[in-house]
């Protein structure tokens, strides 16, 4: 499967597409070719209000890649974007989540990405 609408929307911080997007019928959780999915894509690149809209419409916040088994989570911390990172731990994201093809983990990535990683984890925990 190739770019979907919402996937590009998301991508490009368009949180008012997304939604009409989603209200009219797009599915949250479709995936391109590589298994990332809308919530992927607004995770890895910091785009916080995206998140917060497709975690609103059902997201799965757990979703992995098919290739690299990866978490928006993960993307978010890896990335250095804490308020991304905050909104999908408040959706009970698994902060104990790893890559297979990463072998360090999620905490390590919050403490060490960004000053204000650290702040925002130690303020989260």
């Amino acid at each position: 499967m190739g770019e979907s609408a919402l996937y590009v929307a998301a991508r490009n911080d368009h949180s008012e597409v997304v939604e009409v997007l989603l209200k009219h019928g797009a599915l949250v959780d479709a995936a391109n070719k590589h298994g990332y999915t809308a919530l992927h894509e607004a995770a890895r690149f910091g785009l916080s209000n995206t998140v917060k809209v497709l975690l609103d419409h059902g997201a799965y916040v757990d979703f992995e890649t098919k290739e690299d088994e990866l978490s928006p989570l993960y993307l978010a911390a890896l990335k250095g974007h804490p308020l991304a990172v905050i909104r999908l731990i408040e959706r009970k994201a698994d902060v104990n989540f790893r890559a297979s093809i990463l072998e360090w983990g999620l905490t390590l990535t919050l403490f060490c990405k960004t000053p204000e990683g650290v702040v925002q984890r130690i303020e989260v925990w």
